[in-house]
């Protein structure tokens, strides 16, 4: 009984290691991609902050936006040569009818002018307490690519609070975070998804826009439960209203506990062997005298006195 708790105790013990360094390494995970993506909010900033962005964001006319336009476009491709994974950058003005665009392919591929409206409209916030927000989708793309929308308030410099128009920027998100499989597990799922559940990035480029049906259970910072026969893992992505998920099969947990419980049980059949052996051995010495009177007593009641 006691080698059976040992067994359990053990498996018990290495399922929880399994558990742990898989919540370590989604941490690692999760302030990398933190990192990465507060670089392209920094950017968004600086360009806001930008005289040439400001005059244009509150211009009442258009002999005002035509004076700032060029200065306008060659900020943004300055902006976009520090980071060569954006599609396109805009600056919509405060009328959000007119707009620079500046981007790696023509207005008409990336269909900015006809999906702007939708795209924001389906926008969500994209840190908590923010004013910052963020679509995950294939709006601006002729091919199905699915790419992220950033979109910033410009904020008045000289008026607190005041709002002219927004900054967008559109980036290869899931070609930046290719999530590689460096987990422990043969078949784990590890996505980066939105508060909405929407799959933001993935090996898989087919579930891409696609929503996970366990959303309603990733709150808090982080945290693990069990769906559908998986184990979940997940870790929020800093402030941001992201998270990273890893699921892999309950199975999983304990393939490294096999060779240990193979070893146990082993080693208790062995034991239940020997214990039988020699229970049967002390039995047969206890009733070797009761056996030699039974047979006496045979010989006595047959006639045989001598």
């Amino acid at each position: 009984f006691s080698m059976l708790i040992s067994t359990i105790s053990s498996i018990y013990a290495q399922i929880r290691q399994s558990s742990m360094s898989a919540e370590d390494h989604l941490s690692i995970l999760a302030a990398s991609y933190e990192n990465n993506i507060n670089q392209y909010r920094n950017l968004i900033k600086s360009t806001i902050m930008n005289e040439h962005v400001q005059a244009y964001g509150k211009s009442r006319n258009t002999v005002e936006m035509i004076k700032n336009n060029w200065k306008v476009y060659m900020v943004l491709r300055d902006m976009m040569n520090i980071q060569n994974d954006i599609n396109f950058m805009t600056v919509i003005n405060r009328n959000m009818e007119n707009y620079v665009y500046c981007g790696n392919f023509a207005v008409s591929q990336s269909r900015f002018d006809r999906n702007f409206e939708n795209d924001f409209k389906n926008s969500i916030p994209a840190i908590k307490n923010g004013t910052l927000r963020m679509n995950f989708s294939n709006n601006y793309s002729t091919q199905n690519h699915y790419s992220l929308s950033l979109y910033f308030p410009i904020y008045s410099v000289t008026s607190v609070g005041k709002q002219n128009g927004y900054v967008l920027a559109n980036i290869n998100y899931n070609e930046q975070l290719n999530l590689e499989n460096t987990t422990l597990y043969k078949n784990p799922s590890l996505y980066l998804v939105d508060t909405s559940g929407k799959i933001m990035a993935s090996k898989d480029a087919n579930v891409l826009g696609q929503h996970i049906d366990i959303s309603d259970r990733l709150v808090g910072e982080k945290g693990s439960f069990i769906a559908h026969g998986d184990y979940v893992i997940y870790q929020s992505v800093g402030k941001w209203n992201l998270y990273l998920v890893n699921k892999f099969p309950i199975s999983d947990l304990a393939r490294y506990s096999i060779i240990t419980v193979i070893i146990m049980l082993l080693v208790l059949i062995n034991l239940i062997v020997l214990s039988l052996l020699f229970t049967r051995r002390n039995v047969k010495k206890l009733f070797k005298p009761f056996n030699k009177i039974v047979n006496k007593m045979n010989e006595i009641s047959n006639g045989k006195l001598d």
